[in-house]
């Protein structure tokens, strides 16, 4: 983070702390924030996350965040994992993975509840909590639960895929614009992909935002609104209670490259060539 804020100051960039938006006149295109502050703008990018305010105040018809039937658990315990595992159990599934040489272990468990949890990255959770929404899991994977000093616990929330990022002269980004369920790991990618096409185009048009405007959406709107859906699909077959389908899924995942192919299909994306044939 501090490389790319010396980077971004570096280029004559300026971060406004404490600032927390108010409302936006989109004729004068003039953002007022809750400490009075008011700044006249070129253009508006909002990227205010899932809960986006601007979203909410000039996207109307386009849905509020709603649960989406899967709350997870975070934590950092002690293992001897050397890689990354997943596994896999009724409504649930855990993914572990090692973060330094001492053997701190990151996991991550999501359960599928009908019981909602609000939206915090910061809620603290049990690990009476974890333990039973995971009992069907054995000592050895849920070891690491007894070392982990805090347990948090976190409901997951989508919106609805939109049918245009932008309006008059606001654009949206990252989680404001396609919030996704993280079973392929996606929604931070996304919005450094948003972010780098957005930069990109301004540049090479000059700023000329009407345009760079319709072509940013003609590049990311399809990419996005698929992998929001791919990755709910992925959250389905993740956490089926059904045994033969979980068989099948199993199956296929140890015998086949079927995993392999859907994430590189995703990866192999090249978003500096989709910038060219759109601007060509």
């Amino acid at each position: 983070i501090e490389v790319i804020y010396q980077r971004y100051v570096g280029l004559g960039g300026d971060i406004l702390f404490e600032h927390e938006y108010k409302s936006l006149d989109t004729n004068s295109c003039e953002i007022t924030f809750t400490n009075n502050e008011v700044y006249k703008v070129s253009h508006v990018l909002a990227c205010d996350g899932i809960k986006s305010s601007a979203r909410q105040n000039h996207f109307p018809s386009s849905g509020v965040p709603t649960y989406s039937g899967y709350s997870a658990w975070r934590g950092i315990g002690l293992s001897e994992v050397k890689d990354i595992q997943f596994h896999f159990g009724p409504g649930t599934h855990i993914v572990n993975y090692p973060i330094d040489r001492e053997g701190r272990t990151s996991f991550v468990g999501v359960v599928k509840t009908d019981e909602a949890t609000e939206d915090s990255w910061k809620m603290k959770g049990s690990k009476e909590g974890f333990l039973e929404d995971f009992k069907f899991y054995d000592d050895e994977i849920l070891s690491m639960v007894d070392s982990s000093e805090d347990l948090y616990k976190w409901g997951i929330y989508i919106r609805p895929s939109l049918n245009s990022m932008h309006s008059n002269n606001i654009t949206l980004l990252g989680d404001a614009a396609h919030p996704m369920v993280p079973f392929l790991g996606q929604g931070g990618c996304m919005a450094i992909e948003d972010a780098y096409t957005f930069g990109f185009l301004a540049g090479a048009l000059e700023c000329d935002f009407n345009k760079v405007q319709a072509i940013y959406e003609k590049i990311r709107l399809h990419r996005n609104n698929r992998i929001q859906s791919t990755s709910m699909m992925q959250g389905r077959l993740n956490h089926t209670k059904n045994p033969i389908a979980a068989f099948i899924r199993n199956l296929l995942m140890r015998h086949t490259p079927l995993l392999t192919m859907r994430t590189e299909k995703i990866w192999n994306y090249n978003v500096d060539e989709e910038i060219s044939k759109a601007l060509s």
